[in-house]
């Protein structure tokens, strides 16, 4: 079976993520497939407001009125990412991993003119940690039945 970066070079995609909820964790997963470097255009951990709205011009607005971790968010996350790169999937995530707030995420990726967004709940008895490892692993399975 093909990894996911096999599959982008197969198919001549690049790739962008903007994480929020991930801090990184997702882009330095597939940095360590072999050849990475082939598809792998650029990467922003966007984890505060600020960073969101200055790096993805993700507007204060949107993020005040429907929540920092929302569809909303994910999506302008993922559809200025596209602008801003040009890369042909943009990756975008944003949620809750622990703290005194549902445990969830969103994550927005656009491809091919259209944003696919996914809502995922993350069992409150995991750590940190292993809800972050999650939505990283839940992302890689979702990405080849987007691009096929």
């Amino acid at each position: 079976m093909k990894n996911i970066v096999e599959i982008l070079i197969e198919k001549k995609l690049t790739l962008s993520c903007a994480e929020s909820i991930t801090g990184g964790n997702l882009i330095g997963t597939l940095i360590k497939i072999p050849n990475a470097s082939q598809v792998i255009k650029e990467s922003f951990v966007v984890y505060s407001d600020e960073a969101k709205h200055e790096i993805l011009n993700i507007p204060l607005e949107v993020i005040e009125k429907n929540g920092v971790v929302s569809r909303e968010v994910a999506r302008f996350m993922a559809k200025n990412l596209h602008e801003k790169t040009h890369a042909d999937i943009a990756i975008s995530t944003t949620g809750y991993a622990s703290g005194n707030f549902p445990h969830h995420a969103y994550v927005g990726i656009y491809y091919q003119g259209e944003i696919f967004l996914y809502h995922k709940d993350f069992n409150e008895n995991q750590s940190r940690e292993q809800n972050i490892e999650e939505l990283v692993q839940y992302i890689i399975t979702l990405l080849p039945e987007i691009i096929v």
